[in-house]
Protein backbone atom coordinates (compact mmCIF):
# COMPACT_ATOMS: atom_id res chain seq x y z
CA UNK A 1 0.00 0.00 0.00
CA UNK A 2 1.33 3.76 -1.15
CA UNK A 3 1.25 6.01 1.15
CA UNK A 4 -1.32 8.85 0.72
CA UNK A 5 1.04 11.59 0.12
CA UNK A 6 1.68 9.53 -2.68
CA UNK A 7 -1.94 9.41 -3.91
CA UNK A 8 -2.47 13.21 -2.51
CA UNK A 9 0.44 14.27 -5.71
CA UNK A 10 -1.16 12.12 -8.12
CA UNK A 11 -4.07 13.47 -7.72
CA UNK A 12 -2.98 16.51 -8.04
CA UNK A 13 -0.92 15.93 -11.16
CA UNK A 14 -3.96 14.55 -12.85
CA UNK A 15 -6.05 18.01 -12.11
CA UNK A 16 -3.42 20.50 -13.31
CA UNK A 17 -2.62 21.67 -9.83
CA UNK A 18 1.07 22.88 -8.70
CA UNK A 19 2.35 21.06 -5.64
CA UNK A 20 3.12 23.74 -3.13
CA UNK A 21 4.84 23.13 -0.12
CA UNK A 22 3.32 25.17 3.26
CA UNK A 23 4.92 28.51 4.05
CA UNK A 24 7.89 28.35 6.45
CA UNK A 25 6.73 29.27 9.74
CA UNK A 26 9.18 31.65 11.98
CA UNK A 27 8.81 32.52 15.32
CA UNK A 28 10.52 34.86 17.62
CA UNK A 29 10.83 34.13 21.33
CA UNK A 30 10.19 36.43 23.39
CA UNK A 31 10.84 36.27 27.40
CA UNK A 32 10.30 38.42 30.03
CA UNK A 33 13.05 39.18 32.47
CA UNK A 34 12.55 39.62 36.07
CA UNK A 35 12.45 42.91 37.80
CA UNK A 36 15.90 43.16 40.85
CA UNK A 37 15.01 42.90 44.19
CA UNK A 38 12.65 45.88 45.44
CA UNK A 39 10.98 46.33 42.07
CA UNK A 40 8.31 44.28 41.01
CA UNK A 41 6.75 43.91 37.24
CA UNK A 42 3.62 45.02 35.70
CA UNK A 43 2.44 43.85 32.21
CA UNK A 44 -0.11 45.25 30.54
CA UNK A 45 -1.92 44.72 27.30
CA UNK A 46 -5.08 46.63 25.75
CA UNK A 47 -7.05 46.01 22.42
CA UNK A 48 -10.03 47.15 20.55
CA UNK A 49 -12.32 45.17 17.93
CA UNK A 50 -12.38 46.83 14.93
CA UNK A 51 -10.30 50.01 16.18
CA UNK A 52 -12.22 51.84 17.46
CA UNK A 53 -14.41 49.90 18.73
CA UNK A 54 -16.01 47.45 21.65
CA UNK A 55 -12.08 47.57 23.92
CA UNK A 56 -10.57 45.88 26.95
CA UNK A 57 -7.59 45.45 28.65
CA UNK A 58 -5.67 43.84 31.54
CA UNK A 59 -2.40 42.88 33.51
CA UNK A 60 -0.50 41.21 35.71
CA UNK A 61 1.93 42.31 38.59
CA UNK A 62 4.90 39.93 39.72
CA UNK A 63 7.46 40.15 42.51
CA UNK A 64 11.35 39.74 41.57
CA UNK A 65 10.90 35.41 42.28
CA UNK A 66 8.20 35.53 39.49
CA UNK A 67 5.05 35.06 41.76
CA UNK A 68 2.10 36.88 41.15
CA UNK A 69 0.70 39.88 43.12
CA UNK A 70 -2.20 40.57 41.10
CA UNK A 71 -3.83 40.52 37.82
CA UNK A 72 -6.58 42.04 36.49
CA UNK A 73 -8.36 42.63 32.84
CA UNK A 74 -12.12 44.57 32.29
CA UNK A 75 -13.77 45.84 29.49
CA UNK A 76 -13.31 49.56 28.80
CA UNK A 77 -16.53 50.41 26.56
CA UNK A 78 -16.14 52.25 22.96
CA UNK A 79 -12.14 53.36 21.91
CA UNK A 80 -9.53 52.56 20.45
CA UNK A 81 -6.43 50.42 20.75
CA UNK A 82 -4.21 53.11 21.95
CA UNK A 83 -6.82 53.99 24.70
CA UNK A 84 -7.98 50.67 25.63
CA UNK A 85 -3.78 50.76 25.99
CA UNK A 86 -3.51 53.65 28.18
CA UNK A 87 -6.57 52.72 30.45
CA UNK A 88 -4.75 49.26 31.50
CA UNK A 89 -1.80 51.06 32.22
CA UNK A 90 -3.78 53.72 34.53
CA UNK A 91 -5.65 50.88 36.11
CA UNK A 92 -2.85 48.73 36.98
CA UNK A 93 -0.71 51.56 38.69
CA UNK A 94 -3.86 52.72 40.70
CA UNK A 95 -4.11 48.66 42.02
CA UNK A 96 -0.22 49.12 42.68
CA UNK A 97 -0.22 52.50 44.17
CA UNK A 98 -3.10 51.11 46.31
CA UNK A 99 -1.14 47.66 47.89
CA UNK A 100 1.65 50.24 48.41
CA UNK A 101 4.09 49.02 45.07
CA UNK A 102 5.87 52.49 44.82
CA UNK A 103 9.05 50.84 42.59
CA UNK A 104 7.13 49.79 39.74
CA UNK A 105 8.53 48.49 36.14
CA UNK A 106 5.92 48.51 34.09
CA UNK A 107 6.08 47.00 30.15
CA UNK A 108 3.46 47.19 27.28
CA UNK A 109 3.17 46.41 23.72
CA UNK A 110 2.54 49.23 22.42
CA UNK A 111 5.33 51.72 21.73
CA UNK A 112 3.14 54.92 20.76
CA UNK A 113 1.66 54.94 24.51
CA UNK A 114 5.11 54.08 26.39
CA UNK A 115 7.26 57.21 24.39
CA UNK A 116 4.32 59.37 25.17
CA UNK A 117 4.15 58.68 28.76
CA UNK A 118 8.71 58.77 28.33
CA UNK A 119 8.01 62.09 26.75
CA UNK A 120 9.94 60.63 24.14
CA UNK A 121 6.70 61.87 21.83
CA UNK A 122 4.32 64.57 21.52
CA UNK A 123 0.76 63.33 21.73
CA UNK A 124 -0.55 66.43 21.58
CA UNK A 125 -4.26 67.45 23.42
CA UNK A 126 -5.63 63.80 22.50
CA UNK A 127 -3.65 62.20 25.12
CA UNK A 128 -3.08 64.14 27.95
CA UNK A 129 -5.71 63.20 30.18
CA UNK A 130 -4.82 59.83 30.52
CA UNK A 131 -1.08 61.42 30.48
CA UNK A 132 -2.08 63.73 33.43
CA UNK A 133 -3.80 60.51 35.54
CA UNK A 134 -0.76 58.61 34.95
CA UNK A 135 1.36 61.05 36.14
CA UNK A 136 -0.34 61.80 39.37
CA UNK A 137 0.52 57.99 40.17
CA UNK A 138 3.90 57.62 38.94
CA UNK A 139 4.60 60.91 41.06
CA UNK A 140 3.91 58.69 43.82
CA UNK A 141 7.41 56.52 43.47
CA UNK A 142 9.39 55.03 40.74
CA UNK A 143 7.43 53.74 37.67
CA UNK A 144 9.84 52.97 34.66
CA UNK A 145 8.14 52.85 31.41
CA UNK A 146 8.96 50.38 28.65
CA UNK A 147 7.87 48.92 25.16
CA UNK A 148 8.16 44.70 24.46
CA UNK A 149 6.84 42.87 21.97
Amino acid sequence: MRPKSWLNRMLLMSLGIPESSPPAICLDVVKCGRPDSQWVKLNVDGSALNNPGSCGGGGICRREDGNMIFAFSSGYGQGSNNSAEFFSIYKGLSICVRLGLRQVLVESDSKMVVDLINGVSQGGWKWSHWLARIATLTNLGSFHFSHIL
